[in-house]
């Protein structure tokens, strides 16, 4: 979210709830009213370059995009959390029953592993100095060692181990 205010963001987002319905179990949002190209109940809202479906409201002549997981989940629970999390990791899927809200951290739990591991496994990489599996997992924004293994599937069960133990149901292990 950018500077605005959570109190601009209520006021912005009842009126997009005023233009625009949302269906908890499809996770989609349909226009309530027909608009010059659109019909009432047409699909509303576009996919952005980062996969998040966003939808334009237009306030005092000023088009304000808004993200959808964010208002479903203030349609929902009539808040705006700083972070909401998408627990299948898929940016598009704005379901009600896999959106939470969540910390910076535990939103970073739940990310996608990164295009640069070889492993195949977040949190264990090929140590070159040692030549053996070095675990290092994110904790509270801390970085925690949990040691160099020579088996691989060791070094993965101890990692798998601390992110259910630590990062609970954000865990994307």
């Amino acid at each position: 979210m950018n500077k605005r205010s959570t109190e601009e963001w209520k006021d912005i987002f009842d009126i997009a709830l005023t233009k625009f319905k949302y269906n908890p179990i499809d996770g989609n949002f349909y226009y309530r009213k027909g608009l010059k190209y659109k019909k009432e109940g047409d699909l509303a809202g576009c996919i952005n370059s980062l996969g998040y479906i966003v939808l334009g409201v237009t306030i005092d002549k000023k088009c304000i995009q808004i993200h959808a997981h964010r208002l479903a989940w203030y349609s929902e629970h009539k808040e705006i959390p700083y972070k909401i999390d998408h627990k299948d990791r898929c940016r598009s899927n704005n379901k009600s029953t896999n959106i939470r809200k969540c910390t910076s951290s535990q939103n970073a739990y739940n990310s996608s592993i990164n295009v640069r591991n070889t492993s195949g496994v977040t949190g264990v990489s090929w140590d070159e100095h040692s030549g053996k599996w070095l675990c290092l997992v994110s904790l509270n924004k801390k970085r925690v060692c949990l040691g160099i293994y020579s088996d691989f599937e060791e070094a993965k069960d101890v990692v798998t181990k601390f992110r259910r133990e630590n990062h609970k149901e954000f865990s994307s292990c």
